[in-house]
């Protein structure tokens, strides 16, 4: 069976409880989650300003290219595996084990 990628939506805060974060659910059967993306948006490299919190997520690969490094991005109705950034660009790192 082949990944099953959902966009879960950001919820509000009701009475003082936590709402849920927006991001990217992989569910490997179609039913169980087993990881989640957080939609953190990124720092800018130059300005140190954060962009696109709950709405966008990006992730850095492994990967360097010159000043560059190779990112993973993804929103509401799309994900784009593979493209670079400047390695001074704040993104998020998310650890995944090998098996």
């Amino acid at each position: 069976m082949v990944n099953t990628w959902v966009w879960q939506s950001t919820s509000a805060t009701v009475n003082g409880s936590v709402g849920i974060a927006a991001g990217l659910l992989v569910k490997p059967d179609g039913v169980t989650t087993t990881l989640f993306l957080p939609a953190a948006g990124y720092r800018h490299a130059w300005t140190g300003f954060l962009y696109y919190p709950g709405r966008f997520g990006y992730y850095w690969s492994t990967t360097a290219y010159n000043t560059f490094s190779y990112y993973a991005f993804m929103q509401i109705d799309a994900q784009k595996m593979v493209d670079y950034a400047f390695r001074a660009a704040g993104f998020s790192v998310r650890c995944v084990a090998e098996r």
